[in-house]
């Protein structure tokens, strides 16, 4: 199947923003709150491919799709030729099967896939083929690989697996040696690079990493030059990062955004200087923890291991003032226990956002109709979890 298939679904999708695989982190729930903030493309968490293709009870926790949510990338790694062949054939209601060359985990290395799979091109180009070669070619293969040490070895990778069949490639702006705490920053140069030495190509080019907001998100996009930019860790922390308020026409919302850059919408400093803007930021958090709950009770199967792990992202600037609630998501077994503990967080959030407003406002007074506006962006940051899903914005 050519890559047309690819540049027709850009042309569809209502922006050009992703959510990348993430392992135990990328499940349907998590998956589904993204879209609702302006995600056009998802994908699965890393599925083990021999274990996906002999472990049914591993395919029910891991691979869960829904109506909703469409386009669907599914992605594999493994080693074995005949493994991702095994685990295609299990993939159902996916629209892009993409490969792992890019984790940078000991895991990978243990099992010799992932990024440690990128010094070995004739490796990596026989797996391609391979998968490419599944459901009679009729669902594009996709590769993610992370950049190497030099931008020659990188577009040699690049080259090799477009040869080999691959119609997307999700280029991470970071070596293998650049994880977690020494990751370093984000090469958009290198991205920029295989877009360039690859548009003649029937090939659309993904970057990602090294985005942290809308904003950089949309530079990244112009910089590259790529189809598109996905995010990891990022949406992991915020999953509305992509949701461009900008274009909301409420007044509330505008001001909201507006507190980011310490202004007002009538050019006044909000009272940023005082503990009401780090308030007024955690119970954002906790509306969206608790939109996630109210998904998780619908999709999540009970699976509590993704849960656990998003509401310490969502809520970890809360936990270490409420260990009770931290020991809750720790150790619950439930999901309503879990849910309550949102729920304590947001009630202990409300008094703190009380008595923070009411010390903001006696320390820098503000003529009625600011405190109003605050007032009334506070609501609209609490109601968030119960509004309807809003009109996404179109690609810019």
């Amino acid at each position: 199947m050519s890559s047309t298939f690819l540049k027709t679904l850009h042309t569809n999708l209502l922006s050009p923003f992703l959510a990348a695989p993430m392992v135990h982190q990328s499940e349907l729930t998590f998956r589904l709150l993204c879209r609702r903030y302006n995600v056009s493309l998802a994908a699965t968490p890393m599925l083990h491919s021999r274990i996906f293709a002999s472990t049914p009870a591993y395919r029910t926790l891991e691979y869960q799709t829904h109506p909703d949510d469409a386009p669907l990338i599914a992605q594999l790694c493994g080693a074995e030729p005949h493994d991702l062949v095994n685990a295609a054939a299990q993939l159902h209601h996916c629209d892009i099967i993409d490969l792992n060359f890019g984790c940078p985990q000991a895991i990978a290395k243990r099992g010799n896939y992932g990024a440690y799979l990128l010094s070995d091109v004739s490796k990596m180009q026989t797996l391609v083929s391979a998968l490419a070669s599944t459901h009679n070619g009729t669902i594009p293969v996709s590769a993610k690989i992370r950049i190497l040490p030099t931008p020659e070895k990188t577009m040699e990778v690049a080259q090799a697996l477009v040869e080999a069949g691959a119609q997307m490639l999700t280029v991470h702006g970071r070596t293998k040696e650049q994880n977690k705490q020494g990751s370093g920053a984000a090469s958009w140069e290198a991205v920029r690079e295989v877009v360039q030495e690859l548009q003649s190509k029937d090939v659309v080019v993904v970057s990602n990493g090294g985005v942290e907001t809308l904003a950089h998100a949309q530079e990244c996009l112009t910089y590259t030059g790529a189809w598109g930019c996905m995010s990891a860790e990022g949406l992991l922390c915020n999953p509305s990062l992509f949701y461009d308020v900008q274009h909301d026409d409420n007044i509330v919302v505008q001001d909201f955004v507006a507190a980011l850059s310490d202004k007002c919408s009538n050019g006044t400093s909000l009272y940023i200087d005082s503990d009401w803007f780090t308030v007024l930021l955690n119970m954002r958090q906790l509306a969206l923890a608790k939109e996630y709950m109210e998904l998780a009770h619908i999709h999540s199967n009970n699976y509590l291991k993704p849960v656990r792990s998003h509401l310490f992202k969502f809520c970890h600037a809360l936990l270490n003032d409420n260990t009770d609630v931290r020991t809750v998501f720790a150790k619950s077994r439930r999901l309503e226990e879990m849910e309550q503990g949102v729920v304590t967080l947001i009630e202990r959030t409300k008094k703190k956002y009380r008595t923070a407003t009411a010390t903001a406002q006696r320390s820098h007074p503000k003529d009625e109709n600011e405190v109003n506006v605050m007032q009334d962006t506070i609501e609209w940051v609490l109601d968030q979890s119960q509004k309807e899903e809003e009109e996404t914005m179109g690609w810019f």
